[in-house]
């Protein structure tokens, strides 16, 4: 079953987290909170500080694993006017 998700901001989302930190480390929290702010921006990523219930208004997407944004920034010549 997918979990309902917010539309619009502000929100927070329940769910896992996987975080790269550099070349060869990365952060896991089997149970976090992301609360994104009316501005569409991230204001708090931390650990969960709920028990086994969950507010309603956060939507609990568990077991899903939020990840950060993968960006790829290399570019090609011959994609580029040169």
């Amino acid at each position: 079953m997918t979990p309902e998700l917010p539309s619009q901001p502000p929100y927070t989302l329940r769910a896992r987290l996987l975080t790269p930190i550099g070349e060869s480390d990365m952060s896991w929290l089997d149970d976090a909170a992301i609360s994104v702010d009316a501005d569409g921006r991230l204001a708090e990523i931390g650990p969960s500080p709920w028990g086994s219930e969950t507010p309603v208004n956060v939507s609990d997407v568990r077991p899903w694993v939020i990840l950060p944004g993968l960006v790829d920034l290399h570019a090609h010549l011959p994609q580029l006017p040169n």
